[in-house]
């Protein structure tokens, strides 16, 4: 039996409030990933950039063992990302450093030994 005068209803589903306060959670998480997103792909970009340098100058030190040229080298990369390759001899060890400009504007350095066969 139902009192007269009393409504009963049945609710099926989520109300307003409960969508607005999920999609602000969902937003909130979102947001707040997105500056560690953004900073893990320039930390990859400028990986990419000291893979691309560290072979270069690899290449670039096995040609100068080998043929003995103390030429200092730079090179361009596709994304305007410019290398440059100096050389030091001391008796038979060369040095060879390959210095950039990274993606954060940080001046980049690293730097391979090598010995001439006698």
């Amino acid at each position: 039996m139902e009192k007269a005068g009393a409504i009963c209803m049945k609710y099926n589903g989520f109300t307003l409030v409960e969508v607005i306060f999920a999609f602000g959670l969902l937003l909130m998480i979102l947001l707040s990933t997105l500056p560690i997103l953004m900073k893990v792909n320039l930390e990859e970009a400028d990986l990419a950039d000291k893979r691309k340098a560290v072979s270069i100058l690899h290449n670039e030190l096995a040609r100068e063992i080998n043929e003995s040229l103390t030429n200092d080298k730079s090179y361009s990369l596709k994304d305007f990302t410019v290398i440059e390759i100096t050389f030091k001899s001391h008796g038979e060890l060369i040095k060879g450093c390959a210095t950039w400009i990274s993606k954060q504007n940080k001046r980049e350095s690293v730097c391979l030994n090598g010995y001439r066969e006698t």
